[in-house]
């Protein structure tokens, strides 16, 4: 649990944060320093996205042009 609220909930925002940079799995892994396997599990919440990598992906999609924070990759979705 984060804050009460179930990890595999957060960690769906981190699929729609790939998808929106027109990602794959792998190359995610590769911003993060991880394997495609590892990217899997944070995004159904069984490994989680460690602040550190959640800084990194702030910093990357700056690069891409979207603006994303802490609480865009953490906030639970509806």
């Amino acid at each position: 649990l984060f804050n009460g609220i179930k990890l595999c909930r957060i960690m769906s925002n981190l699929k729609a944060i790939r998808m929106a940079l027109q990602l794959t799995q792998s190359e995610l892994g590769d911003v993060f320093g991880q394997t495609k396997s590892n990217i899997s599990q944070m995004e159904t919440g069984n490994l989680d996205l460690s602040v550190a990598n959640a800084r990194k992906l702030i910093e990357f999609a700056k690069t891409r042009g979207m603006e994303i924070s802490f609480d865009t990759i953490y906030a639970p979705q509806p």
